[in-house]
């Protein structure tokens, strides 16, 4: 099959948006089919060489999305003059540059058996229904997570209005789509009932990040201390404050070491510089990243404690999964989280119950040397998953 995928971010490093579609895009060529992609930025990364690019991005549109950027940042505390400024961000116009470029273009749209509009940015999605009903090509959209965090979110989640405007427009269109994918079964259960719809499925993303050592060639024991390691960004609700709460309140302090790899949030990092308890490795590129976590005794996996939380699952797990260390994961309110654990033999507990979290870290702390192994989700059985699902709709 032949699909045509718009994406914002591809071949961009530390954007797990771009990774996750880099690794479908490489088991759906590995599996035959023919790639085009349309993005944004271009990739600063080796593409394989018989994916066809199109990177479409004018410099009055990156200038302006830099410069609103920058004049939301500054006003952002004076409410109304943030909801002025920003509905004339540039972020919403690229699907213009997409319906200009293609209409223009030799490329031959009929010779697409699917559009596949996918990445964090909703934009894509307008683009794709615009190209999908004016070709009458086959449309499947693809959420990493849920475009609204409407009710999901407290009061801090600010959108302006016309970003709710466009979001809400943004779901009305996806009900056009030939196939909506989300990420998790409680996603999937929450789109089919908010766009009062049954074309809505999940597929677990899986992951195919390895390492070309085994663990136990890599790994080096250097302390009787329980070594976590969290590795990713660290920001806003999702932060390693509640972790810390519970430790230093059941005073566990002397038998945990906490490695950070990744960014961290200036104030989040000013929080727990001084603690003893944890590292910083900065930012490590793949091979480095996986060093460590084959060091640790476990890998964290921690949510934004939020509600929103509860339909997520964070792509770090799954890279976690597929280098088969055990992990922690830390979750808000996340039942699926919670039951998968005892499939997939991983440690979870609420971060809304501190009991719970001290207990764990007791039980793993004893146990360190035996600790479950989880399953690995493979990208390949995903990419299997979405060819079956796009069989069906032809």
């Amino acid at each position: 099959m032949r699909y045509l995928i718009l994406t914002i971010r591809y071949g961009q490093p530390g954007s797990s948006s771009s990774a996750f579609i880099e690794t479908r895009v490489n088991e759906l060529i590995l599996a035959g089919h023919d790639i085009t992609i349309i993005t944004q930025y271009q990739s600063q990364k080796d593409i394989n060489k018989s994916i066809d690019i199109i990177v479409l991005n004018s410099l009055i549109n990156t200038l302006l999305t830099s410069i609103f950027n920058k004049i939301e940042r500054i006003i952002l505390k004076y409410i109304q003059l943030y909801h002025t400024f920003h509905n004339k961000s540039a972020y919403w116009k690229w699907h213009y540059l997409v319906y200009k470029y293609l209409i223009k273009s030799k490329v031959n749209l009929n010779n697409f058996d699917f559009i596949y509009s996918t990445g964090g940015s909703p934009v894509v999605h307008i683009a794709a229904y615009e190209i999908a009903n004016k070709y009458k090509v086959k449309w499947i959209a693809e959420l990493q997570d849920p475009l609204i965090f409407e009710g999901l979110c407290p009061p801090s989640y600010l959108l302006s209005r016309h970003d709710y405007k466009m979001l809400s427009y943004t779901e009305e269109l996806l009900k056009n789509a030939d196939a909506i994918i989300c990420l998790t079964k409680a996603c999937r259960d929450y789109y089919k009932k908010r766009l009062n719809t049954n074309k809505v499925y999940y597929i677990y993303p899986g992951s195919n990040i390895k390492s070309k050592r085994e663990r136990a060639s890599i790994r080096k024991i250097t302390t009787s201390k329980l070594v976590l390691i969290h590795t990713g960004s660290l920001t806003g609700t999702r932060n390693i404050a509640v972790l810390l709460k519970v430790i230093q309140d059941y005073n566990f302090q002397d038998n945990i070491q906490i490695n950070l790899a990744g960014w961290i949030n200036d104030s989040i990092y000013k929080e727990i510089s001084n603690n003893k308890m944890v590292s910083f490795l900065g930012m490590l590129d793949t091979n480095k990243m996986i060093e460590e976590i084959y060091n640790a005794d476990a890998a964290l996996v921690i949510q934004h404690k939020e509600p929103i939380s509860a339909l997520t699952i964070p792509g770090k797990f799954y890279e976690y999964l597929s280098l088969g260390v055990p992990i922690i994961f830390l979750g808000y309110k996340n039942k699926e989280a919670e039951y998968n654990s005892t499939i997939l033999n991983y440690y979870y507990a609420d971060q809304d119950s501190p009991k719970d979290i001290y207990n764990l870290l007791v039980n793993i702390f004893r146990n360190k040397d035996k600790l479950k192994i989880p399953l690995p989700i493979a990208s390949k059985k995903a990419a299997e998953q979405f060819i079956k699902l796009s069989n069906s709709l032809k």
